[in-house]
């Protein structure tokens, strides 16, 4: 089953990733968020587009 995550969601999980602290990986981020580290990749490329 496919999740639906809210704008602010999203937001807030990108800025977690990309303030994360050294030796933490997108992948143990993505994981404390219950979701897919490809997603949070995917989320964090196209935040680099802004």
């Amino acid at each position: 089953m496919r999740k639906n995550f809210t704008t602010s969601f999203k937001i807030q999980a990108v800025e977690n990733a990309l303030s994360r602290s050294e030796g933490t990986t997108v992948g143990d981020i993505a994981s404390s968020l219950n979701m897919s580290a490809s997603t949070l990749s995917k989320w964090i490329m196209k935040a680099d587009m802004f």
